[in-house]
């Protein structure tokens, strides 16, 4: 499982996204409840919706890799 940490900042708020990438295609996040409709989001759509508002977008990996 792939998670990483997301800093959204826009002129009226900063939230945080932990993406947590469930299956193959298929994502369960951790949202500000400002956010909250990006619950199911990949990552890119996230990054893509952020650049689109103007909004900045920072991301680091905090995990990676199978667990098992």
């Amino acid at each position: 499982m792939m998670e990483m940490l997301i800093q959204i900042k826009a002129p009226h708020f900063v939230a945080g996204v932990v993406t947590h990438n469930v299956k193959a295609d298929r994502y369960d996040n951790e949202c500000a409840p400002i956010v909250k409709y990006m619950k199911h989001w990949k990552p890119f759509k996230i990054k893509c919706y952020c650049q689109g508002k103007g909004w900045d977008y920072n991301a680091i990996m905090i995990r990676g890799g199978y667990y098992g």
